[in-house]
């Protein structure tokens, strides 16, 4: 475990309590935090994905509107297979505002 071997002072000083330690452990725990949050975050991605409430897509998708300058929203609504007509319908908007 990460916390075996670790060497901690605790000192008191103007009633206050530190803990002060060599500085390779506390590297080694704070090293230990930061995979346990990237563990927690990616666990979090994937239930947000699992359950729909995330979405991927494949990069052609974001290189149609990076380097060729197509509105996003022309290029998601084409990724997804919708008509402007369709989309319109579903804004209850005519297909004039969509773009």
């Amino acid at each position: 475990m990460i916390l075996d071997n670790i060497t901690i002072q605790k000192v008191n000083l103007y009633g206050n309590e530190y803990v002060f330690m060599p500085l390779n452990d506390f590297t080694k725990i704070k090293e230990a935090l930061e995979d346990a949050t990237d563990l927690a975050n990616a666990e979090y991605i994937k239930t947000q994905l699992i359950t729909g409430k995330e979405e991927t897509f494949p990069s052609s998708v974001l290189d149609k509107i990076i380097d060729d300058n197509i509105s996003p929203i022309k290029v998601f609504r084409e990724y997804r297979g919708i008509t402007i007509d369709e989309l319109a319908n579903k804004l209850k908007r005519t297909s004039k505002y969509v773009i």
